[in-house]
């Protein structure tokens, strides 16, 4: 299993923060999202390491959230952390999803518009 603790937030950071992402962070991240789930756990891990270095507006956003949900018990979290990791990459693969929806969306405007 993957370990790394600012990765189950990642979800949240997706619906609620997205307002910083650029196009090319969400065709890393949706990049990423694919080698965590095809490659083995010490190469995703790897991966995830690098994608961190390579953003580190996310990975701070990431600590920001887990900093934030200090009040829950280390042994609640260790649960949590494990199960949430489990049913991730479905949850992330839908919100990607409806993010490019929406992006690509919100880009047919700004051409209508801007041919007008």
């Amino acid at each position: 299993m993957i370990d790394d603790e600012l990765l189950p937030y990642l979800p949240h950071l997706l619906e609620e923060k997205t307002f910083f992402l650029t196009d090319k962070d969400l065709e890393d991240l949706e990049s990423i999202i694919v080698q965590l789930k095809t490659k083995s756990d010490d190469d995703a891990e790897e991966a995830l390491y690098n994608f961190y270095i390579d953003h580190r507006q996310i990975r701070d956003a990431l600590r920001e959230l887990s900093e934030n949900d200090r009040e829950i018990d280390n042994l609640e979290r260790s649960t949590s952390q494990q199960s949430s990791i489990a049913n991730l990459f479905p949850r992330l693969e839908e919100i990607m999803e409806k993010m490019k929806k929406q992006r690509a969306l919100s880009n047919d405007t700004e051409a209508k518009k801007s041919k007008s």
